[in-house]
Parts: C-alpha cells; structure tokens; sequence
C-alpha cells in the first residue's frame, strides 16, 4: 500500500510542477489585457485618449467600412468624421470586446485576436448591433507595448445590415405580387367588358 501511494505521488509530483510553472509572459499580457480594456472604454466614452496612447505613431487600422487610418491622427480623424458633424452618420456606439484565446508572441511582437459586440446608434435613430471580429498587433518598444495595427471586420453574408436587406426584399416582393395581381385583375375585367 505505502509503495503505491509513493509511485501515485511521485506520478502526480511533475503535472503538478508543470501547473505550478508561471507563464514566463504573465506581465505582458496583463499589460495587453489592461489595453484592450482601455480600446473598449475610449470608444463607449468617446474619448479616444485612452486608445491613441497606446497606438503607435504609424498604427494602422481597417475599420467595418473599409477604411483604413494609418497614424493616430488619422484615427481621431476618422472617429471625428464617424460621430461629429453634419454629416456623422452616428451618435452612439457601444462595445464590449472579448479574446478569442491567448495571444501568441513572435519575440517582442504579438498578435491577439477576438469578438466585439457592438451596438451602432445612427442619426435616424436606428440601432443595428454587429458581432465583430478583430485581429490586432502589438510590439514592445523600448519596454512599452504599443498596438502596431487593428483590423475589424464582420461577416459580410450573416449581419443585421443583410437580414434586413432580405427583408425588405421579402416586402417588395410581396407587393409586386399583389400588385401585379389586382393590375392583372383589372385587364381581365376590361377585356371582358
């Protein structure tokens, strides 16, 4: 008995160890996390503070709309002309963003990647909500990560834009049926008479 519990112990002792080991980039992600939690706070304040400090001078991002801003006041630019102004097509946006897994380091580089649900306020009052997805970059610089590049994209074929394309679709269609019908109707009726 006391010679299996031994080789029972001495089985269990190394996958406890291994469980045990930190991860040697613990610190970093951290400091990673702690960004995007400040990238998700800057866009539902709409205070962009936040986020182009932790850009770097040449970021570049590629927004849903297939734009793309490279340097932070590109960025701010682009946000400006999203939300102020005449011709902003919004007046809200709220997001709530997520890893998808741990991100994986190349050195002192690091590609991360996940979900944002997000809810886009139009002028007009019309809310339309996205499942988003977004790849990002950063690389350590002088001992300070800073985001390389972003890109947000969503699925162009499974989105609320689309479901209510189809939608509408459906309606019109609909109509033209019945008004091909009544019109169908009344050139029978004068035929007839």
């Amino acid at each position: 008995m006391k010679s299996t519990i031994l080789l029972f112990g001495l089985l269990i002792f190394p996958l406890t160890t291994i469980a045990a080991e930190e991860d040697p980039r613990a610190t970093d992600r951290e400091v990673l996390r702690a960004m995007l939690a400040d990238f998700e706070t800057s866009l539902n304040e709409k205070n962009l503070e936040k986020l182009l400090g932790h850009l770097d001078d040449q970021a570049v991002m590629s927004f849903m709309t297939t734009e793309t801003a490279v340097g932070k006041e590109a960025v701010k630019a682009y946000y400006d002309k999203m939300f102020k102004g005449d011709d902003a097509p919004l007046t809200d946006h709220k997001t709530k963003a997520s890893l998808d897994t741990k991100a994986i380091f190349h050195g002192d580089t690091i590609v991360a990647s996940g979900r944002t649900n997000d809810i886009f306020t139009l002028k007009d009052g019309s809310i339309y909500k996205f499942n988003t997805r977004w790849v990002a970059s950063a690389v350590k610089k002088q001992g300070n990560w800073k985001v390389v590049s972003v890109d947000f994209s969503v699925d162009p074929f499974k989105n609320i834009v689309m479901e209510e394309l189809q939608s509408k679709v459906w309606t019109y269609a609909i109509m033209a049926f019945i008004v091909g019908l009544i019109v169908a109707f009344f050139i029978g009726c004068t035929r007839k008479n």
